[in-house]
């Protein structure tokens, strides 16, 4: 196979899969609220996919690791979450809505660090960004046609305007590259010893505070992504706008994620994670100011070097410090607590922030959450230089 036309097929399902999050992520908070539910509500409410994940993305890793099956697990998970969906219209109250968001996050939580680990394996992290920038590529073009139908239509559109997505993901997976999985690869990791692996992983002092200082971050990312389309609403910009505004974003990622491959290998993830995370901090304390649509439009133009660096960077860390046959699990281990415990947190303290104190309260504490963050890393910058230890080092630290 050619490296084109293999790249080609890794970035058309990167492309498709990630319409799917941008038809419902930026909406489910205010889907939700649509359905009645308090904002408190709401964040409990949000905090049940990652709640989920936190515990089933480790334990699909270790699935993927031990019988390399996800040729069929992910096309699995993909079409049974658009099913899920699908039923949750049907639900209402809070009783019934919140096991509902559980069997649909059961069902969606384990692709993206699944797959993740298996591009890298393919093309290697210093090339893994300009193959994940179809992701945001795909997340931008969605973001105007399904604001435009939200808009037009109403947010009760959002699960047949994700199973419409969906369709497209499946399509893309059934072109991504076969030979990912050989059969060295698949014999060797078939005797691994998962439990073993799991025990270095979380005896790892560098990986563990990794995850503190990127969870943190994380977290200020969560409150953003959660709550944004309430903040923006409660706050009485226009609505219109708003699909442009995550558009923007995710356009404005493109360039960085193209090069940050480069940046990694020159400056090491660690102080690519921390520049990235020090413009979320500042994004942050703009939003808190209750600023006028235009600065949110300029503001958005940040994310680009904010996520564009911190998401590969993570990635870098967690692809670092673990060993041939156990990536899938820290790769798993990392998305649980990027993805899982910071939007608990996120969702469960945003939702109390924005019924208490109001919208300008969600960026406050957006900021001081970035803040610890930025800290914990240049602590471990000034301590170890660098974050990826040699495989050697990994089980002594």
């Amino acid at each position: 196979m050619k490296i084109s036309s293999k790249y080609f097929r890794l970035s058309l399902y990167y492309f498709f899969y990630f319409t799917t999050i941008s038809t419902y992520a930026p909406y489910l908070g205010l889907y939700l609220s649509f359905r009645g539910l308090s904002y408190t509500e709401v964040g409990l409410a949000l905090a049940v996919p990652p709640f989920i994940g936190l515990f089933a993305q480790p334990v699909w890793g270790m699935i993927v690791d031990h019988y390399q099956n996800e040729r069929w697990l992910v096309p699995s998970w993909i079409g049974l979450s658009a099913l899920a969906l699908l039923l949750f219209q049907h639900l209402s109250g809070l009783d019934w809505l919140l096991p509902g968001l559980a069997v649909f996050a059961l069902m969606q939580t384990g692709t993206v660090p699944v797959v993740d680990s298996l591009t890298i394996r393919v093309t290697g992290i210093e090339n893994f960004g300009k193959v994940r920038l179809f992701g945001s590529l795909g997340w931008a073009l969605a973001a105007l046609p399904t604001a435009f139908i939200y808009h037009k239509f109403g947010i009760t559109m959002l699960p047949y305007t994700y199973f419409v997505a969906v369709i497209l993901a499946l399509i893309g997976w059934s072109i991504y590259p076969k030979m990912i999985s050989s059969k060295r690869y698949r014999n060797r990791s078939h005797h691994t010893n998962n439990r073993l692996a799991l025990k270095r992983l979380l005896h790892n002092k560098r990986f563990l505070l990794v995850l503190l200082a990127t969870t943190l971050v994380t977290t200020s990312q969560s409150i953003n992504g959660n709550f944004f389309a309430i903040y923006y609403h409660d706050l009485g910009h226009p609505m219109n706008l708003l699909g442009g505004i995550y558009s923007l974003g995710a356009l404005c990622e493109l360039p960085f994620m193209f090069f940050v491959g480069r940046l990694l290998n020159r400056f090491g993830p660690g102080r690519v994670f921390l520049i990235g995370a020090t413009v979320f901090a500042l994004r942050w304390v703009t939003l808190s100011l209750s600023p006028p649509t235009y600065i949110l439009l300029l503001a958005q133009l940040t994310h680009g070097i904010s996520f564009g660096f911190t998401f590969p960077a993570g990635v870098a860390i967690a692809a670092g410090v673990s060993e041939e046959g156990t990536r899938a699990t820290a790769q798993a281990i990392y998305s649980a607590f990027n993805t899982g415990i910071s939007f608990i947190i996120g969702s469960i303290f945003g939702g109390i922030a924005l019924t208490s104190f109001g919208p300008l309260a969600l960026y406050r504490e957006a900021t001081g959450l970035a803040l610890i963050g930025i800290l914990a890393m240049v602590f471990m910058l000034r301590r170890w230089g660098e974050l990826v230890a040699s495989e050697n080092d990994q089980s002594m630290n």
